[in-house]
């Protein structure tokens, strides 16, 4: 176990040392596809299977029931929250491009004054349905989309914050976004909270970086707080700043519900 840890961590310092040098010569290029209904369909029966089996440590078992509860919230309420935002691009529209917005109501107002709902919708369907709705005004579109959420950085990386960053992305992106890890923070440390609660941590986190898995197919949402503890005891301008992102975590999940 304690070489499986160590190999995930100088993995992902190794992914973070590649991105960073990467990030000062070449784009990021997007593409990385976010999950399918179809996808996290199958991988919920995956997870509840797993939970079920006499097989696996309850370790495993345990990971699996709280990886498909997650799911079973994408599948139920959809991606998309307040704030979130839609790179929208019709090819050769200026007029019909733009960034939106998701509402307070989970709508966003299309260039042509359409109001598009997103509630119960998932970030892998929503290409198709701007497509059908530019298609209304527009013959035969060549659109192309790209999602946004905020994540919340917190402990010993370059710049704490929320950040917005694509659903496509990798968490090695996410961190390299706040200017990276500090040589103080505890790599096999690092952890993903939601509302002050853990949801990603250990073992089953650091498997999930070494195998490349996106912000999407983490199942994270807007507010949710990736935290990269620093060695020691944190300082009281750390645990100053940790309230203040856990209290602004705590108003994306009101506006969530409201």
């Amino acid at each position: 176990m304690a070489r499986k840890r160590l190999l995930a961590v100088a993995c992902l310092t190794l992914l973070l040392t590649f991105d960073q040098a990467l990030s000062q010569n070449t784009p990021v290029v997007p593409g990385r596809l976010n999950a399918t209904r179809a996808e996290l369909q199958e991988l919920l029966t995956r997870h509840e299977q797993a939970a079920k089996s006499g097989s696996t440590s309850s370790e495993m078992r345990e990971r699996a029931r709280y990886e498909a509860a997650l799911i079973k919230q994408r599948l139920e309420h959809g991606d998309f929250q307040v704030g979130d935002r839609i790179a929208l691009n019709v090819d050769q529209e200026p007029t019909m491009s733009d960034t939106l917005v998701v509402a307070q109501d989970l709508t966003v107002d299309l260039p042509s004054g359409e109001r598009i709902s997103l509630k119960q919708v998932l970030r892998s369907e929503v290409h198709a349905l701007l497509q059908q709705a530019v298609a209304k005004v527009v013959k035969n579109p060549v659109v192309r989309t790209e999602t946004f959420l905020r994540i919340g950085i917190m402990g010993a990386v370059g710049a704490q914050g929320f950040y917005v960053v694509r659903s496509e992305a990798l968490i090695t992106d996410v961190l390299m976004n706040a200017g990276g890890i500090s040589q103080s923070a505890e790599l096999e440390k690092i952890k993903i909270e939601r509302d002050s609660e853990t949801i990603w941590e250990g073992d089953a986190l650091q498997d999930a970086i070494t195998q490349g898995r996106t912000i999407d197919q983490l199942n994270l949402m807007a507010g949710d707080m990736v935290v990269v503890p620093q060695q020691g005891k944190g300082t009281n301008l750390f645990t100053l700043l940790r309230g203040a992102m856990i209290a602004a975590s705590a108003i994306f999940a009101l506006l969530r519900w409201l």
